[in-house]
């Protein structure tokens, strides 16, 4: 495998779930299978130099390939909320990359093992995701509404398409088509958000215009544990650390959102499980460590949550209005 470009676009909530991160990778990522490290600043004044001073050092041996770029360098942005243009940074960052591909990441995402080429990369050059049905799943009116954009059938892929989850290893030349494929008319950022669009749909649907998903996909991935805002008691968060020192992914994930409602028997399992991994000193820094995550989610999500209800209006609306032109004789 070619080394690649590790992308992580972040905003205010984030930061310390960032160092986290920053952390994880000195430890794990092996330099030699690195190009460089973007990190996109998606907050609204820009991260603080003393922060980004204090963030350097963290990523070891990767802290002279650290870029970080404002997410208005990227490209320009419409007015829309935060989750949907973290989502267009993901693919426009394309731009800017060297490297044959590249990994997205969340900030929620942190390594708790080596990650090897073998990870990302089949023995054929492949990528390797994860897969599952979508049959009941949440996100199934997603993939159908950007496989429909896309001008393609969407069922024969609803119970079986890749997951929409980071890590997410991306080609850089398919992203760089797609971008200019979808900004005839408009630039691809107001294309995406006025078409609620969603990045990892768009990228595999893209490909299917002109072969198989297995032609581009091992979609044998193994999946990365991640304590979702649903999954937060201390029963779920013990089995999903049991499925991550069992499993094959050297990642783990812990969503801002599920943070205020870890209890203190989940806390102190995901403190220990970093204590472990070595990307905290003990379990009290690992608490330390989650009071100040907890402390920023709850200090800068809820301005991000009222600033989407217009947002939210303006997408049922225009939801309602394509299903009510597809009705129409």
């Amino acid at each position: 495998m070619e080394p690649v470009t590790v992308v992580t676009v972040c905003f205010e909530a984030e930061l310390q779930m960032v160092e986290l991160q920053a952390r994880s990778l000195g430890l794990y990522l092996d330099p030699e299978h690195v190009t460089s490290v973007l990190l996109l600043d998606n907050s609204r004044s820009g991260l603080a130099p003393a922060f980004v001073d204090r963030l350097l050092p963290a990523y070891g041996a990767l802290a002279d390939r650290v870029e970080v770029v404002r997410a208005g360098d990227v490209a320009p942005l419409p007015s829309a909320a935060g989750w949907r243009t973290q989502q267009i940074l993901k693919l426009e960052v394309a731009r800017r990359i060297t490297s044959s591909r590249y990994v997205a990441l969340d900030a929620k995402n942190h390594l708790i093992a080596p990650a090897r080429p073998d990870f990302f990369e089949a023995a054929d050059g492949r990528a390797l995701v994860t897969s599952y049905s979508y049959a009941t799943h949440p996100l199934q009116p997603s993939l159908r509404h950007v496989l429909t954009y896309l001008g393609l059938d969407p069922e024969p892929h609803v119970s079986h398409f890749p997951a929409t989850v980071t890590p997410y290893l991306l080609d850089t030349r398919v992203v760089l088509s797609l971008l200019d494929g979808l900004s005839t008319t408009r630039t691809f950022a107001d294309e995406f958000a006025r078409n609620d669009l969603t990045e990892f749909f768009l990228y595999a649907g893209w490909q299917l215009k002109d072969g198989t998903l297995e032609e581009r996909y091992d979609l044998s991935g193994a999946a990365s544990p991640v304590v979702w805002p649903g999954g937060a008691t201390a029963e779920r968060v013990a089995r999903t650390i049991d499925a991550a020192r069992t499993g094959r992914s050297p990642f783990f994930s812990v969503h801002r959102n599920a943070l205020p409602r870890l209890d203190d028997d989940a806390r102190a399992m995901l403190a220990d499980l970093w204590a472990d991994r070595g990307l905290v000193a003990n379990r009290d820094d690992g608490q330390t460590v989650l009071a100040a995550m907890t402390e920023q989610q709850r200090a800068h999500s809820p301005r991000r949550t009222v600033g989407d209800v217009p947002r939210l209006a303006r997408v049922a609306a225009r939801r309602a209005l394509r299903r009510v032109r597809r009705a129409a004789p």
